[in-house]
């Protein structure tokens, strides 16, 4: 912006593809698990998704070519916006896009909605190569949501060509004659920028995936109050791959307490510092757990922010029901940062 399009004349300029996606969702699932051996456990989760609200967009792209002269501006715009909210859009041409809130939508009709149905499947094993090691993997949110309702998709594929605005008018009593109506240039202006990009509109339904995930992870048992782990993490949303590294070092200091810190190395950055307690009180236990503390410190230079807060309840504890383990007494703590 601060050098103009001096850079790029006798050359084509390209934004290249940029977009946002963003879903939310209600999850009902079911899971089954089973040993196989005393060495071997797999598990699979079956999930019904019911889609609250979501945004997909495709080909977002702006692509201005320039001729070595600089006396024209060849400006493209590609792009298609698919969306599904409680809300109706109606496109103005003369004052863009409105947005009115669709007719009898509260907080309740919002929560109790279960259409644009969906499915995803989580998928996993863990085996013990020793009594010291264990290996595991997961595959999460293998699966999709079909928007159905309340769906509006907007495609653009305008061209609009700029060559400058003239000042020169044939009614001025100037020498040279010049236009004093500058505000009336400027909105012929933009309105023909408007004109030229100017939307269409359909209400048909589409699918987003959600972002699956690929979990690599060994547990080394240092102790019987300490251990160490790696996990590897592969993250594929919209034919992207993001990939992550962790180290951790995970104690059990009580039978309510366990703290957990950690080492990441994701998004091509190295300075992911994380932390993670958990504290048990009767049958629940609440957790904590950051993979980068330093971005709550320094906001605007962080790239991966993340905090995970929740509560496990405890139905049946069954390491207290073994007679003679030596772990009994410290059973209390099955925090999954741990375990």
């Amino acid at each position: 912006m601060y050098y103009g399009n001096s850079p790029y004349l006798g050359s084509t300029y390209s934004t290249g593809y940029f977009g946002i996606g963003a879903q939310q969702y209600r999850e009902l699932a079911f899971t089954f698990s089973k040993e196989l051996n005393k060495k071997m456990s797999v598990g699979i989760t079956g999930k019904f998704l019911f889609g609250l609200a979501g945004m997909k967009t495709s080909g977002m792209n702006v692509v201005a070519g320039m001729p070595v002269n600089g006396n024209q501006i060849d400006l493209g715009v590609t792009g298609r916006a698919s969306i599904s909210a409680p809300v109706s859009f109606q496109l103005v041409n003369s004052s863009g896009i409105h947005l009115n809130t669709i007719n009898h939508f509260d907080t309740n009709s919002y929560f109790s909605n279960f259409g644009n149905p969906g499915l995803a499947v989580d998928l996993g094993f863990a085996t013990k190569v020793n009594p010291e090691f264990e290996f595991s993997m997961s595959l999460i949110d293998l699966g999709f949501i079909s928007w159905t309702k309340n769906t509006t998709i907007f495609s653009e594929s305008g061209h609009f060509l700029f060559s400058g605005i003239n000042l020169n008018t044939v009614t001025s009593t100037n020498n040279p004659p010049t236009t004093t109506d500058v505000k009336g240039l400027m909105t012929a202006l933009k309105d023909s920028i408007r004109n030229a990009f100017f939307p269409t509109e359909s209400n048909s339904k589409f699918t987003t995936l959600l972002p699956v995930k690929l979990y690599v992870a060994g547990n080394f048992i240092v102790n019987e109050d300490v251990s160490m782990g790696v996990l590897a993490r592969l993250r594929m949303f919209d034919s992207m791959i993001h990939t992550s590294l962790t180290a951790s070092l995970n104690a059990r200091v009580s039978g309510k307490t366990t703290i957990s810190a950690s080492y990441s190395v994701m998004e091509s950055t190295y300075d992911n510092l994380g932390l993670g307690g958990a504290f048990r009180i009767g049958r629940a236990q609440l957790y904590a757990a950051s993979d980068n503390v330093i971005a709550f410190f320094q906001p605007a230079a962080a790239r991966n922010a993340n905090l995970r807060i929740g509560i496990n309840f405890i139905f049946r504890d069954e390491a207290k029901k073994r007679s003679g383990s030596r772990r009994s007494s410290r059973s209390g703590s099955v925090c999954p940062l741990y375990k």
